[in-house]
């Protein structure tokens, strides 16, 4: 019997799209800066707090998010930030007071992009459990082509009609684009995390055909584990190698009989690798990299459009420059990514 395709591409396909229709209207604040400042009268600061406003509020969603996602699905919470999206990007093209632009673009469209980021990438490494850092790195992609895409696309459109326009365009396109995208999204089965953080595993690996390097290599990127013990928990099969190279046995005891894999928590909990991992220097060195990363970087590309013009650069030149940031940073992106998963 002929075997199906493996639906992992055809998600981490959809994550990228999305990823791109999000952080590309999220980053066309930039594009509409000016236009907005010279059109309503107010000042450039105010409009660029917004942008400030819009990523507090991304990242307080993103907990929310991640944590909806394990309980209800990825696709439910894709779905309602693709209507919280859409309805902040429409309602952005009808604002007459500087608060309601809070509001529209800061607070809603703020949501509806808290809800991609975080549960799609998570979604796109369980599918992918032997090639993580490339399937993040796909769905990170995402940012660049997004921004490359949809700034010379808001420019023009601003320049062609306005940008109230702009934004009606922007917020249908959203609903068009991600919509369709988040109803291909599916859990894997067989193989993946469940929803208390757990890995899983099939012994066969038929369910990851053509994505799972099998047999799994350890978190640490080193030795693949080469045979599995048979926990029987939830049809699942735990490694009875551990990382260090330690040996275990099928019943999850070491040979020494003082340590068991997966390693649990002192409390007996979930393991202690995948159970709570705010408890761990990994998870608030990642948090701290990630918020010097974007604190680094988003206020300058705010101000970057906006800022060309006044130096003299042309309204599309302009736009293009922030597009040639994305064009630039989506090859980076896939590249560290794969190199991750080989070293």
């Amino acid at each position: 019997m002929s075997e199906r395709p493996f639906h992992g591409w055809v998600v981490l396909a959809a994550a990228f799209v999305i990823i791109s229709m999000s952080i590309g209207t999220l980053f066309t604040l930039a594009v509409f800066l000016k236009p907005i400042e010279d059109s309503m009268g107010w000042s450039r600061s105010g409009i660029g707090a917004i942008g400030f406003f819009n990523w507090i509020v991304m990242g307080a969603g993103g907990v929310v998010s991640g944590y909806v996602s394990d309980r209800l699905g990825t696709r439910r919470v894709v779905l309602v930030g693709a209507g919280l999206l859409g309805l902040g990007l429409v309602l952005s093209s009808h604002v007459q007071q500087v608060w309601q632009f809070y509001v529209t673009f800061g607070l809603l469209v703020g949501a509806g992009v808290s809800a991609f980021y975080v549960p799609l990438t998570v979604l796109a490494i369980r599918w992918f459990e032997g090639r993580r850092a490339m399937a993040a790195s796909v769905v990170s992609a995402g940012n660049g082509l997004g921004i490359l895409a949809l700034a010379p696309l808001t420019r023009w459109l601003i320049s062609e009609f306005d940008w109230r326009v702009a934004f009606l365009v922007l917020g249908n396109l959203a609903w068009v684009v991600v919509v369709p995208c988040a109803l291909l999204l599916r859990e894997p089965s067989g193989a993946g995390v469940s929803a208390s953080g757990e890995l899983r595993f099939t012994s066969s690996g038929s369910s990851v055909a053509g994505a799972q390097k099998w047999p799994p290599h350890s978190p640490s990127g080193g030795q693949p584990f080469t045979s599995l013990g048979s926990s029987g928990v939830g049809g699942s099969a735990w490694p009875s190698h551990a990382p260090g190279g330690q040996s275990f046995t099928s019943s999850g005891s070491s040979a020494a009989g003082a340590s068991t894999w997966p390693p649990h928590s002192p409390s007996g909990g979930q393991p202690a690798a995948y159970g709570r991992p705010w408890g761990t220097w990994a998870f608030w060195g990642i948090a701290l990299t990630h918020f010097c990363c974007c604190a680094a970087h988003s206020g300058p590309l705010f101000h970057l459009v906006s800022h060309a013009m006044d130096q003299g650069v042309a309204k599309m030149a302009a736009a293009g420059i922030l597009g040639a940031s994305g064009l630039t940073s989506i090859l980076g992106r896939i590249v560290t990514g794969i190199v991750a998963d080989r070293v």
